[in-house]
């Protein structure tokens, strides 16, 4: 490029100024500067075309990134609904669809949510030892009271075996048969106790 310019210098400058000494430095510095843009416009060519080509490549990938945050927050506003819905906020999920909520006031509205479903488990977890321990307490009582009731429903059925053993021959049959039938009652209420144990 520096030899055209030299050429269409020559052939358009006047013959008085081709001989100028004070002109001579200024044609290699004007060729220089010709050799230097070209060699700027040779590099931002190929870089105008990879800047297109990342732009193209960086906005399908962003379309997708935005259809991926589209489906989050859809799955977030279909999740506060049915949060809604289970704490009794509002009554139809669509009803809620058809506000327009922001992702900022979603985001809050979940955080909301959660402080709603700690605080409950918390209080569920709380109930549950309480539960646990009156549980455990209830079980002690039924362990004592029905050890204390078989003790004594054996000490009566032994008192009534010894009687009816001692005392055989002065019982009628009617009172022996009537010894039995308490005896078979006692057993009874002892196979009952075992059951509700």
């Amino acid at each position: 490029m520096a030899s055209l310019l030299k050429r269409q210098l020559k052939k358009y400058l006047p013959e008085g100024l081709s001989g100028n000494k004070e002109l001579k430095p200024f044609l290699p510095a004007l060729a220089s500067s010709c050799a230097s843009y070209k060699e700027k416009l040779s590099m931002m060519q190929p870089a105008t075309t990879i800047s297109s080509e990342e732009i193209f490549v960086a906005y399908g990938e962003l379309m997708v990134e935005a259809d991926k945050q589209k489906q989050v927050e859809n799955s977030l506003k279909h999740a506060v609904d049915s949060l809604n819905v289970n704490q009794g906020i509002i009554d139809n999920p669509e009803h809620s669809n058809n506000l327009n909520i922001g992702v900022e006031k979603l985001a809050g509205h979940v955080t909301l949510l959660s402080s709603r479903i700690s605080s409950v488990t918390e209080e569920r977890n709380f109930i549950l030892k309480d539960l646990e321990a009156k549980n455990e307490a209830l079980n002690n009582y039924v362990q004592m009271v029905s050890h204390d009731l078989k003790s004594t429903i054996r000490n009566i059925s032994v008192l009534i075996f010894w009687i009816v053993e001692e005392e055989k021959n002065r019982f009628s049959a009617y009172s022996r048969q009537n010894c039995s039938l308490v005896s078979e009652n006692f057993l009874r209420i002892d196979n009952l106790i075992n059951v509700i144990l």
